[in-house]
C-alpha cells in the first residue's frame, strides 16, 4: 500500500491496488492517515483539533488528484483482475 501511494503521489503515476483482505473505505483511513500525518486512531474517532483537521483535508485534497484507483472487489482472480 505504500508503495502504491508514494508512486501515485510522489511521481505522479498511475497506480491500481486490488486489496483482497481490506475495504477501500479502510484502504483509504490508512493512506489518508499516513499522508495528513495523523494518527489513525485519531482520525477513525474524529478526536482531532484544528491542525490536525487542515492536515486532513490537505491529504484529502492531494489523495484527490492523485491516479490511485483502488479495487477492492471480494474473491477477484488474477484472470479478473487483467481485464
Amino acid at each position: 500500500l505504500n508503495i502504491a501511494q508514494n508512486v501515485t503521489m510522489l511521481y505522479d503515476k498511475t497506480v491500481a491496488f486490488f486489496s483482497l483482505e481490506m475495504g477501500k473505505e479502510q484502504l483509504v483511513g490508512r493512506i489518508l492517515s499516513s499522508v495528513a500525518g495523523v494518527s489513525s486512531e485519531k482520525l477513525r474517532r474524529a478526536n482531532m483539533d484544528p491542525t490536525d483537521w487542515e492536515k486532513v483535508i490537505a491529504a484529502a485534497d492531494r489523495m484527490s488528484k492523485s491516479k490511485l484507483f483502488i479495487d477492492d472487489t471480494p474473491g477477484l482472480t488474477v484472470q479478473d483482475m487483467r481485464s
